[in-house]
Parts: structure tokens; C-alpha cells; sequence
């Protein structure tokens, strides 16, 4: 059973492939070359999928760690997540259409979600190895470049 569960995202937009679907795939076969049980899933870019399939995944697997990747487009460097914002608000339709106009993803739940992992200790590692990083204090919403994606980690 995996013990890290990397999500990425399927394309959208037109594109052929999403980035963050390579890596979550990419990231999980480094990591079980190096003895860890991880796992990667490709999420649907659908506000009305991806929650229960993410849940899943998540009740399926119980990793000790989870990791959702999503893309920023445009973006020059690799963006840590610090914050989640419980929204959906989307200028374009998701993959299924649907283009939901602020509407919380969790009624019952806090107004953001704050990343729990040591991103200051992953930053500088990133840095160290010559990988352009920065810590970002949300992770935007669905757009035309972007994907509303639970950018966070947390232990489970």
C-alpha cells in the first residue's frame, strides 16, 4: 500500500499533457526506486470529480503524506503552497463545463486551508539544488492558466 500519494492533474485547455501529472508520476517512481511506497493519481480537472475522487484516493491508499500538484501557467519557478482558499470561482468552464461562481468547496468548513508541511526547510533544499523555488501564499483559483487544486500537503 503506497505511504506517499502524489496527485497531479489531467490536461485542460487544449493542451495534450499536464505538468503536474509528469511529476506526480515522475516524483512517485523516484521515490520507490529509493524504497518509499508512493503513488501517483491523475485527478480530472472538474470541480464536481475531483473532491471525491481525491477522498478516494486518500480513504483507499491512508498515506502518511499526500501531495497535490497542479499547474500555474506562466509560472518561472516551482510555487510552494502555503495557503488553499475554500472556493470555487472559475472565469472558464472545467473540463465537464460547469463554471461555478464563488461557491465555497466545503461549506462546513475554514475560509483557507495552511499547508503543513516544513516549506521553509523545502525551499531552501529546492534552492540548494538550483531549482527555482518561492513560497506562495495562495494558490489561485481555476482560470485560463491555472488550476484550483488543493496545493497543500498533509500528514494523514
Amino acid at each position: 500500500m503506497a505511504r506517499i500519494l502524489l496527485t497531479g492533474f489531467e490536461p485542460f485547455g487544449g493542451e495534450e499533457v499536464n505538468p503536474s501529472a509528469t511529476v506526480a508520476r515522475k516524483a512517485a517512481e523516484e521515490l520507490a526506486n529509493r524504497g518509499y511506497g508512493a503513488r501517483a493519481a491523475v485527478l480530472p480537472v472538474s470541480f464536481k470529480r475531483a473532491g471525491s475522487e481525491l477522498v478516494g484516493l486518500l480513504d483507499e491508499n491512508r498515506p502518511v503524506l499526500a501531495v497535490s500538484l497542479g499547474l500555474h501557467g506562466g509560472a518561472s519557478h516551482l510555487r510552494l503552497e502555503r495557503v488553499a482558499v475554500n472556493i470555487k470561482d472559475a472565469p472558464k468552464p472545467d473540463n465537464d463545463g460547469w463554471q461555478p461562481v464563488d461557491e465555497p468547496i466545503d461549506p462546513e468548513g475554514p475560509a483557507a486551508y495552511f499547508s503543513t508541511l516544513p516549506l521553509r526547510k523545502i525551499l531552501e533544499r529546492l534552492r540548494g539544488e538550483g531549482i527555482p523555488a518561492a513560497i506562495s501564499y495562495s494558490a489561485e483559483l481555476f482560470s485560463a492558466t491555472s488550476q484550483c487544486t488543493p496545493s497543500y500537503a498533509t500528514p494523514t
